[in-house]
């Protein structure tokens, strides 16, 4: 029989929980390490475009509309045989997993989640989860299950508008407050002058400016020519 690559050699695919989107507070009781790496999995990212037709014409106008968060799908299975480590059901180690998605009462939503194998460095929340109980032992315990899992995407959105950087000064836009955040900074980020922050102030009628609420949204006003 030919050797094989041992299992337990190779890196794992492992799924980091966080607390917040900014993927900085690491949420060690969460996180989770795969016994047997997925054999593929699936990036996709897609667009919205918006259509319309003027009278008299034979093909709608296409514009660019908004772009949906990338998704990540993967599959992956339990073996409790005792091929490769301990025998015994796999219903403990499915349950740990599908707990990935649950809802948290403490900070009233789920988990942020950080998929790492190899290349992939996939940050978002848990979509959905199947496992299928495929092998059974006499007593009808499970001890061979296969997950299939969807993540999307989450960008912080700090990240997020760096990546985009809307260019064009007819641009409208919106800004979440962020913990500590200050009119003057985010004047800055967003127009690279901090002494904007009178306009953004008056845009949004803010009695007192210093006053910010993190998650509170700004509209920021597009910049003068």
């Amino acid at each position: 029989m030919a050797e094989t690559l041992d299992e337990a050699q190779l890196a794992k695919l492992t799924i980091e929980a966080y607390k917040k989107q900014t993927f900085q507070e690491a949420d060690r009781d969460g996180s989770f390490t795969v016994l047997f790496n997925p054999t593929d999995y699936t990036l996709a990212r897609s667009n919205n475009y918006n259509r319309s037709q003027a009278a008299g014409t034979s093909r709608p106008a296409t514009s660019s509309g908004s772009g949906n968060p990338d998704t990540l799908t993967l599959s992956f299975f339990f073996d409790g045989t005792g091929v490769v480590g301990e025998p015994g059901p796999v219903t403990t180690r499915v349950s740990d997993f599908m707990n990935l998605m649950k809802y948290r009462g403490d900070e009233h939503k789920p988990r942020y989640l950080r998929v790492r194998w190899g290349p992939l460095d996939f940050r978002g929340v848990m979509k959905s989860a199947s496992a299928s109980f495929t092998l059974f032992d006499r007593e009808g315990q499970p001890v061979r299950a296969k997950i299939n899992a969807a993540f999307e995407e989450v960008v912080e959105d700090k990240e997020r508008v760096n990546k985009d950087r809307p260019s064009s000064p007819d641009l409208h836009r919106v800004w979440r407050v962020r913990e500590e955040e200050h009119l003057d900074a985010i004047a800055f980020e967003a127009y690279g002058d901090a002494t904007l922050w009178r306009a953004l102030a008056e845009t949004n009628e803010l009695e007192n400016p210093r006053a910010l609420v993190p998650g509170q949204m700004l509209q920021l006003p597009p910049k003068e020519r």
